[in-house]
């Protein structure tokens, strides 16, 4: 049986005018090689309030290869027209994408971002639910429950005192 060694490389990004994606430099010699594809992290989507019927999102994921592919979608799998993805390439030579959606209709109740990897036909995606929590709701009444709570109490002790059987 032969004896394996164990081989170092360092991947460097390619040099300007090469045909080659990148390089790696081995015990010997400076070898031109390509990345597999990869498939990223799943997407994160983040909500931010604009104006009270505008919501802006922005969903952003990393480490793919080569450039992912970001869509929005309806609950109907419909695709939804949004700003052009901001694609960000690494020293490792990962792609990093950020897409941003404007919400100005308030019917829109769930969207999805999926990002992709087109040659490996992976694809990651998230849905996000913008209707308004029903917990924020209730919040809003509780006010008025306790007013109501109030004034309910208010005519019991009364009508106790008016017939003289206060408490007893």
């Amino acid at each position: 049986m032969g004896r394996g060694a164990a081989r170092r490389f360092v991947v460097f990004p390619k040099p300007p005018g090469s045909h080659a994606h990148y390089y790696l430099q081995g015990p010997r010699a400076l070898v031109p090689c390509s990345l597999f594809p990869a498939v990223g992290s799943t997407p994160l989507v983040t909500v931010e309030r604009h104006k009270a019927a505008e919501k802006q999102l922005t969903c952003t994921s990393d480490g793919w290869f080569p450039q992912p592919h970001v869509q929005w979608k309806d609950t109907e799998g419909r695709i939804v027209p949004s700003d052009p993805a901001v694609l960000h390439q690494g020293q490792n030579g990962l792609f990093d994408v950020e897409s941003h959606l404007l919400v100005t209709n308030s019917s829109v109740m769930n969207v999805a971002c999926s990002v992709s990897n087109l040659p490996l036909g992976e694809e990651k995606t998230v849905a996000v639910s913008l209707s308004e929590s029903k917990m924020n709701f209730s919040w809003k009444m509780l006010p008025v429950l306790g007013l109501l709570l109030v004034v309910t109490i208010g005519l019991i002790w009364m009508n106790s005192c008016k017939k003289g059987n206060l408490w007893t």
